[in-house]
């Protein structure tokens, strides 16, 4: 990759990768010390803004790659395809999962049919925490990949 295209590259997908790990690891010590309703709280405005991060980086990381390539090869399309992956799975975690999320808290604290969204909320939690844990290797094997082009 030309250098100038280059740094960007590495500094973008490594913005991306930063703001998951400190996210995930955030989120994780916030439940353990807060418990789960008050890191919800925390963790809700959060994730969000993690996401549209992720989403502006990714396609600055996805432009640099395309710009600065110097041929076609395994890794500029393994970049490229898991770029696509991680911004979806961004999208779909920012307009899915954390508004039922939100939702599940909402009902939680209110009582009614408490197992119900209890069993809710572990299942959206443990998916989110996957997807995350998803992107975020991704995101690792992108920049890997990104010193062999």
């Amino acid at each position: 990759m030309s250098p100038p295209f280059g740094a960007l590259f590495f500094l973008a997908a490594g913005a991306w990768v930063g703001a998951l790990l400190h996210a995930a690891l955030g989120a994780t010590l916030l439940e353990r010390r807060l418990g789960r309703a008050q890191a919800w709280r925390a963790s809700s405005a959060t994730f969000p803004l993690v996401d549209l991060l992720g989403a502006w980086a990714g396609a600055i990381a996805a432009v640099a790659v395309v710009l600065g390539r110097s041929g076609f090869s395994l890794p500029f399309a393994a970049i490229l395809t898991m770029l696509a992956l991680m911004f979806a799975l961004s999208l779909y975690d920012r307009a899915v999962l954390v508004p039922y999320l939100d939702a599940a808290d909402k009902r939680l604290e209110h009582g009614a049919d408490r197992e119900k969204w209890e069993s809710d909320w572990k299942f959206l939690s443990r998916l989110a925490t996957l997807l995350r844990l998803a992107t975020l290797a991704m995101g690792a094997a992108v920049v890997a990949l990104g010193t062999r082009i």
